[in-house]
């Protein structure tokens, strides 16, 4: 047969992701643990570009009235020494065993700005909604890190990263 017309050019994007894939615990403890981080290099985004991350968890036991809170941050250092910012919570129910989360965000030429950090319902990977959106001053000329972290409401419900993804 024939050969179709070529396509529409697509919208360049940056052109970069990065995952990471592990089984950290926040364990016993019920404070906030940094399950993990992904680097973002210098100049990976800028004005006009759209990024996002996507990230799975799982609960190893289901325990009535702990809600497990995923905090995602951006920061300029591998933890909370630098310049952060809290870009996303997501709450996993009690008797929820897994979640996927994910958030975009869009880079302005002063700021970032995505959905309201703390807003936690019909926040999936795939649709995504709020009454406020967010802004903040990153510096995406600098080497920045998504961290990712939890915090148990009981100590017997350890919630797990098992991987993510910023792209």
């Amino acid at each position: 047969g024939d050969q179709g017309l070529q396509g529409i050019q697509g919208v360049p994007g940056s052109g970069f992701a990065a995952s990471v894939v592990n089984r950290t615990s926040t364990g016993s403890s019920t404070a906030q643990v940094i399950l993990n981080y992904i680097l973002i290099p210098a100049n990976t985004f800028s004005t006009g570009d759209i990024w996002s991350y996507k990230a799975f968890f799982y609960k190893g036991v289901v325990f009535p009235g702990a809600v497990c809170s995923v905090k995602m941050y951006i920061s300029d250092s591998t933890g909370f020494s630098g310049t952060y910012e809290l870009i996303g919570v997501h709450k996993m129910g009690a008797t929820a065993r897994g979640m996927t989360v994910g958030r975009d965000f869009y880079v302005e030429p002063t700021f970032t700005s995505g959905q309201d950090s703390n807003s936690d319902t019909q926040n999936s990977p795939y649709f995504q909604t709020s009454d406020s959106i967010d802004t903040w001053a990153i510096d995406w000329t600098v080497e920045q890190y998504l961290i990712i972290s939890a915090v148990n409401a009981d100590p017997s419900n350890p919630a797990f990263n098992v991987g993510a993804k910023i792209y």
